[in-house]
């Protein structure tokens, strides 16, 4: 199909060319079904139509809830993650300044100091 074509598609399910090529960004951009080819990024078809059918229409409020819900939830994981991260790197500066304590201890230094 050529370009034209799919503009005609598109125009007739109410779907802007500013639509599907924000989409197709999206889809790459989040590695959601692209599959590189020669260094061009490409989108299987399946994942681009099922995306042009939720661009179809308006956000109902259930959806608008759904991706704050989804947005709560990837917070709420981020925070546990630096707080475990944060906890694995004070773990890590004490056992690293207790060999820097150990190495200058008089008596505690290489053989032959």
């Amino acid at each position: 199909m050529n370009e034209r074509e799919f503009r005609k598609h598109f125009d007739a399910r109410g779907l802007t060319q500013k639509d599907t090529r924000m989409l197709f960004k999206m889809l790459t951009s989040y590695n959601s079904g692209t599959v590189c080819q020669g260094g061009e990024k490409r989108v299987q078809l399946s994942a681009f139509l099922a995306g042009c059918m939720r661009l179809k229409g308006e956000a109902s409020s259930m959806d608008v809830y759904a991706v704050s819900c989804g947005l709560h939830f990837v917070r709420a994981a981020q925070a546990e993650f630096g707080a475990w991260a944060e906890g694995q790197f004070a773990e890590l500066r004490a056992r690293l300044e207790d060999t820097a304590a150990l190495t200058r201890a008089p008596g505690r230094g290489p053989p032959g100091s």
